[in-house]
């Protein structure tokens, strides 16, 4: 069994019981804290802490819904699903898959999946 197919059991495992998942892999690259204007790195980030954020996120459809109305509420500046349950006050949990299940979020995330496919099917 290759690693999508163990984590996509393991996944469905644990979305019965916690009903918040998110998709993750290892970031590759270095990560800096940056927080002035200048763009001065003010630190590296510990690589090992970070993980890059990928699809499906699946939330249980209530939360889901409490969550949204939650941020809606207070006006809360939210980038993804994960991030709007964090903000409602439920834990989010993680499991590991392959670099290449990409979340789409930028045109940048389109033209990397393109790459992907493109490469499958050239094999």
């Amino acid at each position: 069994m290759n690693l999508q197919a163990k984590n996509s059991y393991k996944s469905t495992n644990i979305a019965k019981n916690i009903h918040q998942l998110l998709y993750k892999c290892p970031v590759c690259g270095a990560e800096y804290s940056i927080t002035d204007e200048d763009g001065k790195i003010t630190g590296t980030l510990d690589r090992s802490k970070i993980w890059r954020a990928q699809t499906p996120q699946v939330f249980k459809k209530s939360i889901y819904f409490v969550s949204l109305k939650n941020c809606k509420s207070k006006g809360a500046a939210i980038t993804d699903d994960a991030m709007m349950a964090e903000h409602a006050g439920f834990n989010v949990y993680c499991i590991e898959t392959g670099s290449d299940n990409i979340k789409i979020t930028t045109p940048a995330d389109i033209r990397e999946v393109l790459g992907v496919l493109n490469g499958r099917c050239e094999q």
